[in-house]
């Protein structure tokens, strides 16, 4: 099975997560995991390409977040909350 299709299947099952925005500067926040042993790997690298992908495809964002990835979690956490 091709790494592309183990994390599409992943998406399905609730590894990653949209949620509304918290803090300011976006209109969706998106975040995502691997397991410990996956961390740096194949299977992190191909949710990392295909997760924005997805979001820019089929959510109507203007300006997703990307917990983690495009904004540490300390910084986010240091932004003031959205009113």
């Amino acid at each position: 099975m091709k790494i592309h299709d183990l994390a599409s299947q992943a998406m399905q099952k609730d590894y990653d997560y949209i949620d509304p925005p918290e803090r300011i500067g976006s209109d969706g926040v998106v975040s995502w995991w691997v397991v410990d042993d996956l961390v740096g790997g194949e299977l992190e690298r191909a949710f990392d390409a295909l997760v924005p992908r997805w979001i820019a495809a089929d959510w109507p964002f203007q300006q997703p977040r990307y917990l983690g990835r495009d904004i540490s979690w300390q910084d986010w956490l240091a932004l003031p909350h959205a009113s």
